[in-house]
């Protein structure tokens, strides 16, 4: 009968696995051919043709005991910057299990990317060994000479299967890191940059947002949409920074926020122009465009209008602004027409309301007249 050996070798960095190593056997044995499967002895668990050669681990893994000292040590030191909240319920679960010796002593795992070790699993079981006074046994694995996009990925594996939200996954990205601290932005206007470059990346389209669902709801894709329009979002959120209350929170919206990113992002001193003299909202005179859409959002900003006309509405007052040209009230005949943002990647596609109306009078004109 087969031995099985369960030894490990030191530092190899593969204590926390069970090894299971069957003696050698004997060619005829080890040949599939000459085997006798009828015979469950003669069974061989790892096929020597399967077994693969492991290369050097880059990570060491230890059985260590964890005092309370050593995990306040490692809370207060080793803290993954983009570590999510402490959820409290489940520390108090792991607490009670702790104290009637049930908690299992699962691996707890640090990456080192040049800042020291930051613990990427296992915070809430060194809050329960504080919080217990109790000491646990557990498997330490560390990661040496790691990146910061590898150690962001570990913890998004490790994090990953649990409720949470798209803030909980901006924290931790490093996405805001590569912000300056200048710029003042908060995780509420990251959170508004991501939906508008959303609507931006499905070209206005709510349809397509709904018919690619997985694609734009993946976290790590909506990640790097952020990234992408981080900062034409960053100057929006500076030229509408001195409007009042309601017009911010109206601003705030993805179907206004998409537009002003895309007009930042390819008429950055023009838009910078339109959008202040929005947010200021003094001085305006009644045709103008920015006071067009301030009167606009005043009159929609608690009405269910559907984010594509809205969308296109505000098009029309940057469109006029654009062209230089006054325009009484937004107009949109087609919702599901392409939008058009002129001086933008967007120019060449839906009608503007000028030539909408030229359309119009053109047709009129080519009708014959009826006869009576």
């Amino acid at each position: 009968m087969n031995t099985v050996d369960t030894t490990a070798t030191a530092g190899s960095g593969r204590e926390n696995h069970l090894l299971l190593v069957t003696r050698p056997q004997p060619e005829t044995e080890r040949n599939p051919a000459a085997m006798d499967t009828t015979n469950a002895n003669d069974t061989v668990l790892y096929p020597e043709a399967m077994l693969v050669t492991p290369q050097k681990p880059d990570w060491e893994s230890h059985l260590v005991t964890i005092t309370p000292a050593l995990a306040s040590y490692w809370i207060e030191h080793c803290r993954y910057p983009g570590q999510r909240h402490l959820r409290e319920h489940h520390v108090l679960r792991l607490m009670r299990a702790h104290v009637q010796d049930k908690l299992q002593g699962d691996e707890l795992t640090f990456y080192n990317y040049g800042e020291g070790p930051k613990c990427v699993n296992g915070m809430h079981r060194l809050h329960t060994i504080v919080r217990t006074k109790k000491p646990l046994i557990a498997t330490v694995t560390m990661h040496d000479h790691a990146t910061r996009a590898a150690t962001e990925a570990a913890y998004r594996r490790f994090d990953q299967g649990l409720p949470r939200n798209f803030s909980d996954a901006l924290r931790a990205s490093s996405v805001l890191e590569s912000v300056d601290e200048a710029d003042n932005l908060t995780l509420h206007q990251a959170n508004m940059i991501s939906s508008a470059s959303l609507l931006i990346g499905c070209e206005f389209d709510t349809s397509r947002q709904s018919t690619d669902y997985a694609y734009y709801r993946d976290y790590d894709n909506r990640l790097k949409l952020t990234q992408d329009w981080l900062s034409a979002g960053i100057a929006y959120f500076k030229a509408i920074a001195a409007s009042r209350k309601w017009l911010r929170r109206a601003l705030h919206t993805r179907a206004v926020a998409g537009v002003g990113l895309v007009t930042f992002r390819d008429q950055a001193d023009d838009a910078a122009l339109f959008w202040q003299k929005v947010a200021e909202n003094s001085g305006l005179e009644r045709r103008d465009p920015a006071h067009s859409l301030v009167t606009y959002l005043g009159v929609v900003y608690h009405s269910t209008l559907q984010v594509n006309r809205h969308s296109r509405a505000v098009a029309s007052c940057w469109n006029a602004f654009y062209e230089g040209r006054t325009i009484n009230q937004p107009r949109v005949d087609d919702p599901h027409q392409p939008i058009k943002i002129l001086g933008t990647r967007f120019e060449k596609r839906g009608l503007t309301s000028s030539e909408i109306q030229s359309r119009d009078e053109e047709q009129e004109a080519r009708e014959p007249l009826a006869v009576g």
